[in-house]
C-alpha cells in the first residue's frame, strides 16, 4: 500500500512539473507578444497598440500597431542599420524613416515630420526605440506634438 501512495505521489509530481512548464518565447497564437509595445502621446491623447506586427526584409523594417480605432505605421529603410539617434525631419525628406498614425474613419491622419528617433536595439529579430517630435495633421492642417513614443517589437522575416 505504501508503494502505491509513493507511485501516485511521483505521478502527481511529474504531472505538475510537465503541466507547469513555460514557453520561453513570450508569444502566443493570437499574434500578441507581451514584451512588444508601440505607444505615444499625440497632442495630449494616449495611443497604445493592442496588436503589433513587425517584419524585416532585406534590411528594411515595417512595423504595424493597431488598437480599436488607430493604426500606427513605422517604416525604416535598410540605410538605417544600427542603433543611434536619427533626425526625423531629415529622414522624412529623404524617405529613410516614416512614422504615421491613421484612423479607419479618416478623422486622424498624422505623419511625423520633425523630431528624433532614438534606436537602442536593432537586430534582424527585434527593434527597440523611442521617438518624439511633431506630426502634421492632414485633417486640421496643424503641427501636433508627439511625445513619449516607444517602439519595442519582435521582427519576423518577410519573404
Amino acid at each position: 500500500m505504501k508503494k502505491i501512495f509513493q507511485l501516485l505521489a511521483l505521478g502527481l509530481l511529474i504531472t505538475i512539473f510537465v503541466g507547469c512548464s513555460k514557453d520561453d518565447d513570450d508569444s502566443n497564437d493570437d499574434g500578441k507578444n507581451p514584451s512588444d509595445v508601440i505607444s505615444a502621446v499625440i497632442d495630449g491623447d494616449s495611443f497604445k497598440a493592442s496588436e503589433i506586427e513587425g517584419y524585416y526584409y532585406d534590411g528594411d523594417i515595417e512595423i504595424y500597431g493597431y488598437n480599436n480605432t488607430i493604426e500606427a505605421d513605422i517604416y525604416i529603410t535598410a540605410e538605417i542599420d544600427e542603433p543611434g539617434t536619427y533626425d526625423l525631419s531629415e529622414a522624412y525628406d529623404d524617405g529613410t524613416i516614416y512614422i504615421d498614425f491613421d484612423s479607419d474613419d479618416d478623422e486622424i491622419e498624422i505623419e511625423m515630420v520633425t523630431g528624433e528617433l532614438i534606436i537602442t536595439k536593432l537586430t534582424e529579430t527585434r527593434i527597440e526605440a523611442t521617438f518624439s517630435g511633431q506630426g502634421y495633421d492632414y485633417v486640421t492642417e496643424e503641427l501636433l506634438p508627439i511625445t513619449k513614443g516607444i517602439i519595442k517589437a519582435r521582427l519576423e522575416e518577410d519573404e
